[in-house]
């Protein structure tokens, strides 16, 4: 039997809500900075644009995120590399930015 699949959302939002908020991933740094020059220049348009970044160095995991508009820095430290992984601190970088 082949029909329709249900979409089931995440989370409860009105029926007249629409999402409006973009992510946008590029590939290369220089990539990243031509998306973010040319969003900028657009005119009539409120942007808030938000960098994050989970990373491991000398195996201790952490996240961070950057709002270029206000030149904030959050970070936090998750711990070691035994404890968690590059997943756990991405959705930690993602809630910071939130």
């Amino acid at each position: 039997m082949c029909g329709k699949i249900e979409t089931i959302e995440t989370h409860i939002h009105p029926p007249w809500w629409t999402q409006t908020a973009k992510i946008k991933i590029e590939t290369t740094k220089g990539n990243a900075k031509d998306q973010y020059v040319k969003i900028q220049l657009r005119s009539n348009v409120t942007t808030v644009t938000i960098y994050t970044d989970g990373s491991g160095i000398e195996n201790k995991i952490g996240a961070a995120a950057y709002n270029a508009a206000t030149n904030a820095v959050t970070h936090q430290h998750l711990g070691s590399e035994t404890e968690f992984n590059m997943y756990m601190a991405e959705l930690t970088a993602l809630h910071l930015a939130v």
